[in-house]
C-alpha cells in the first residue's frame, strides 16, 4: 500500500521510466498501465505525482485571488482611499 508520498527515488524512477518509454513509443501510445509497470510505482502515486504541479498553481492561483477582493464596507469606510 502506498505512503502517500514519493521519495525522491520514486520520483525519479517514474520520470526516468516515461523517457525510456517516450523513447520507444510514441507520447500518446504510452499508458499509465505501462508506466506503471516499467517504474515500480503504483498508478495511485503517479497519478498524485503528475497532478502536483497543477494543484501547486490552482492553490497559488487561490492565495493571490485574496489579494484582489474588496474589503466590506463598514461605517468608517466608505470605499474611499485616503
Amino acid at each position: 500500500m502506498s505512503s502517500g508520498v514519493l521519495t525522491p527515488e520514486q520520483q525519479r524512477q517514474v520520470m526516468d521510466s516515461a523517457l525510456q518509454l517516450m523513447s520507444a513509443h510514441d507520447l500518446a501510445e504510452i499508458t499509465l498501465e505501462q508506466l506503471t509497470h516499467a517504474s515500480g510505482v503504483s498508478a495511485f502515486d503517479i497519478i498524485r505525482l503528475a497532478r502536483a504541479p497543477l494543484d501547486r498553481s490552482t492553490q497559488r492561483q487561490a492565495d493571490g485571488a485574496g489579494g484582489l477582493r474588496i474589503p466590506p464596507r463598514s461605517p468608517g469606510n466608505r470605499g474611499v482611499r485616503e
